[in-house]
């Protein structure tokens, strides 16, 4: 029996996420505990394990899709001496999720784009240009509040993504 993977719920607060990158390829064998998949969320990067063992039948999310809702089918695990046929009934009595059988990645949003470093000799987007004054182009007051108790709030992506633009975080008000 084909048994279906869907994308889990990993905070109370969250609808959702982005698939990360798969851990496994179709036909690759799968044990129970194995991971298959991380999903990024707005505050850590998880994988999604095996609750069966098998094999991984079909991908049905590719990697780097955005904004997934929680509960979608992501892919489909094949029992030992299932075949291909199981994939398609299984997806069919889960509602034809055959349809949207390889949802390609998302196209850039937002949180791509900013993701991605600028080419090199290529002035980074929101960087003033010479001569403009840096707090009017960034909309960001030039002076920087302290932090009360010492202690910068910010999540794990949003500290990545600071390390790898240089920003310094204690500058960002909001």
């Amino acid at each position: 029996m084909a048994h279906l993977i869907k994308l889990p719920s990993v905070a109370a607060d969250t609808s959702g996420g982005n698939l990360h990158q798969w851990l496994k390829k179709e036909g690759d064998k799968v044990a129970v505990g194995d991971a298959l998949a991380e999903i990024e969320t707005e505050k850590a990067i998880v994988e999604i394990n095996a609750e069966h063992a098998g094999v991984l039948g079909r991908i049905v999310v590719q990697a780097g899709a955005a904004s997934v809702p929680i509960n979608t089918v992501i892919g489909v695990l094949l029992a030992d001496g299932d075949d291909a046929s199981a994939i398609d009934r299984a997806l069919a009595e889960h509602g034809g999720a055959a349809t949207a059988a390889t949802t390609e990645p998302a196209a850039a949003t937002a949180s791509t784009v900013a993701a991605t470093p600028p080419a090199a000799g290529a002035p980074a987007a929101g960087t003033p240009a010479a001569g403009a004054p840096a707090a009017a182009s960034a909309g960001v007051p030039s002076s920087t509040a302290a932090v009360p108790g010492g202690r910068l709030f910010a999540s794990p992506l949003a500290r990545r993504l600071a390390s790898q633009w240089h920003v310094d975080l204690l500058g960002v008000t909001g």
